[in-house]
């Protein structure tokens, strides 16, 4: 009888501990929607590939490195639009406010990319005023890019992060290494993994 305090605890314990991991359900991030239009003649680009990255800041934010979370992507239709799938964030009481951000990227080979090299919006906007818009339906306009040296500027600034696994981003690296090829490169990598 001596044990029953115990194994009290314990079965306490044992109860205690899903509240503590407990999923908050009512966090969730995204969709995102929008279009990707062609800067000058105004059609839409089929085939971009739209990336969302999720970073979370860790619980005991002693440094504000983000870490990574979550990606993935898909790829405009025949009028420009996407959708990008929301992400649902695992929360824990134990780390209510640890904050969770995305951040999109949309890259067509010989196109400007999205979020730095587009036409519209303005490049110099804050994260948020980014964006908000594709909350509901967001508009990009890439410009076409002219010159083998503005292709080549972009080529090499077009990986989100080194972070993030190969698998979660097959389309961007085969887009990229794709231009990469056009304009004489190898293919490479800057994402976790090898290049199958």
């Amino acid at each position: 009888m001596r044990h029953a305090p115990i194994r009290a605890l314990i079965a306490a314990s044992a109860l205690l501990l899903p509240a503590f991991l407990a999923i908050d359900p009512t966090w969730a991030d995204g969709p995102y929607r929008g279009k990707v239009i062609d800067a000058e003649t105004k059609t839409p680009i089929e085939g971009a590939v739209v990336v969302g990255v999720w970073r979370r800041q860790p619980a005991l934010a002693m440094h504000p490195k983000y870490l990574f979370e979550e990606a993935k992507e898909v790829l405009t239709d025949k009028d420009g639009e996407f959708t990008l799938p929301g992400h649902f964030s695992f929360r824990s009481i134990l780390s209510p406010l640890s904050e969770v951000w995305v951040d999109i990227y949309i890259y067509k080979p010989g196109y400007g990319s999205f979020p730095r090299f587009q036409t519209f919006p303005r490049v110099k906007q804050s994260h948020d005023d980014k964006i908000r818009p594709f909350e509901t339906h967001g508009l990009v306009e890439l410009p076409r890019l002219k010159t083998r040296e503005e292709r080549l500027d972009i080529v090499g600034m077009v990986c989100p992060s080194t972070d993030i696994p190969d698998a979660k981003l097959s389309n961007l690296i085969a887009a990229m290494n794709s231009e990469r090829i056009d304009l004489g490169l190898g293919a490479t990598t800057c994402f976790l993994g090898e290049l199958k």
